[in-house]
């Protein structure tokens, strides 16, 4: 029988619910705002808010706290987010929503970009009410560009819903060392398209699949990212690798509408695979997000959430406070900054509470980045890798080596980056992290195209775990394909 553990939803920053004063508090981490107001909403869309309260600070976190009869006053969710005031747009006592009362410059020499105009949702958000382009398909609201930065978007604003979690129980996975996993790549998508239901695309016809996986002999999935994506951003973005929001699950695979529907709904996702003796990997993409995207004048950005809050801790800057691009997908997180690195390990905590077994790590040598500038600088004993594995031991998480399994998690890096110095780190990883394994993946290929040309010992080499770039063999993650390419 096995045990069954209790998912937590605690959180450092965000919001949360302290059952000894019955109140809802709010934490929001800001270094360079001076002012912050938080919005209260009684729903997400075509309301102004029904409370609004200028946030107290200490140090760099700005605090608020409320009766949890005053703001559950309509009901057992609320939605909030918040107006952020800085150097380039400080908080005036004659500011009024939709006026430029206080407003300085679009965009700071050194990178802020606040704007009280624009809501900003709360980066520790459990689940966001929509994505963006639901609510404007050009991104008009969200831009700050000429007169749009003006424009008063918190009726339509994307929000973080909030109501009092409730726990689940979830089975763990089955022991098992990592290097006796066979790994299938799944998008919850395709892997039901077929169903003839109007569960099609959830994680509940998802959770099926979990017993006609198993007789395929695959004993870990890893879901394309499942963290909160606009899927019409830009025409299509199907893959979903333009996260949102590290901490919200992402709500149009859930069959239930309800707040907070989606993450117990992937919950139990999880309880099935793992009924069925299969792991849960996701695919996690702390490099780059959805958000920040200018429109040739530079002053000219979506602004949804980090950018607002505090756009040069959060994003990395160049000449002139341009984002740098070395993810090739139009920013880069700035994974040196503490801000960023806290929330990327808080967001890893998070799910591993939720039941996750592992974590694919896209373009993983963002975490190695050693420079919060313009350049990037790659070093395998640098960046936020020197304290990440302790970080998380000090969080009670256990961090499984690729050949045991002591209970806890596995990490799998994506070697490699789209620039910067020393870029790909093949091989370069911490022992307690599994690799992407290029080389095998072109061996095998090769053999599969043009087997007279390939050589034996790269074959060996193969067979072996490519012992001249790996500490251990069981680190190299001997994969064919994947979403990228075929």
């Amino acid at each position: 029988m096995n045990k069954y553990i209790k998912t937590k939803s605690d959180l450092p920053l965000g919001a949360s619910y302290n059952d000894k004063t019955d109140e809802v508090e709010f934490r929001l981490e800001s270094k360079s705002a001076s002012d912050v107001v938080l919005c209260i909403f009684k729903k997400p869309v075509g309301d102004i808010p029904f409370l609004e309260i200028n946030m107290q600070k200490t140090e760099d976190i700005f605090y608020a706290s409320i009766k949890k009869k005053k703001a559950f006053k309509y009901g057992k969710t609320f939605w909030y987010a918040y107006r952020v005031f800085g150097k380039n747009f400080p908080k005036s006592r004659e500011y009024k929503p939709g006026s430029d009362i206080g407003f300085v410059s679009r965009l700071t020499s050194d990178g802020d970009r606040f704007n009280p105009n624009k809501l900003a949702y709360d980066p520790y958000s459990i689940e966001l009410s929509h994505c963006p382009s639901s609510v404007s398909s050009d991104m008009t609201a969200f831009r700050s560009g000429g007169g749009k930065y003006l424009l008063d978007n918190a009726k339509i604003a994307p929000k973080t819903a909030f109501k009092i979690i409730k726990e689940q129980k979830i089975r763990t996975a089955p022991k098992r060392a990592f290097k006796d996993e066979i790994v299938a790549e799944v998008h919850v998508k395709d892997l039901t398209r077929l169903i003839k239901t109007d569960l099609r695309g959830t994680y509940k016809a998802a959770a099926r699949f979990a017993k006609f996986i198993k007789q395929t002999g695959v004993t870990m999935v890893e879901f394309l990212p499942l963290h909160e994506f606009d899927s019409y951003a830009d025409k299509e973005n199907h893959w979903g690798y333009m996260s949102l929001n590290y901490f919200a699950v992402k709500k149009q695979f859930s069959s239930s509408k309800e707040p907070y529907g989606a993450l117990y709904e992937f919950r139990g996702l999880i309880d099935e695979f793992h009924k069925n003796g299969i792991k849960v990997c996701m695919d996690v993409v702390y490099n780059h997000t959805g958000e920040a995207k200018t429109y040739g004048d530079n002053e000219d950005a979506n602004l949804f959430s980090y950018a607002l809050i505090d756009n040069r801790h959060y994003y990395k800057l160049a000449q002139n406070a341009h984002y740098t691009n070395h993810s090739g997908c139009g920013n880069d997180l700035n994974t040196v900054n503490k801000i960023t690195a806290d929330l990327i390990i808080n967001s890893i905590s998070f799910w591993i509470n939720q039941g996750v077994d592992a974590f694919r790590f896209d373009l993983a040598v963002a975490l190695m980045d050693t420079s919060s500038s313009g350049y990037a600088m790659y070093d395998k004993n640098g960046g936020m890798l020197q304290y990440f594995k302790k970080r998380l031991e000090d969080a009670g998480h256990k961090i499984n080596l690729t050949y045991e399994d002591n209970g806890g998690v596995n990490f799998i890096a994506e070697p490699w980056m789209c620039s910067g110095a020393y870029n790909y780190q093949l091989g370069n990883f911490p022992d307690y992290f599994a690799e992407w394994n290029d080389i095998t993946r072109d061996t095998i290929r090769a053999i599969s195209i043009r087997p007279d040309n390939v050589n034996p010992y790269a074959i060996k080499n193969v067979i072996e775990g490519c012992p001249q770039k790996f500490s251990l063999p069981s680190r190299s993650i001997n994969y064919v394909s994947c979403h990228d390419g075929y």
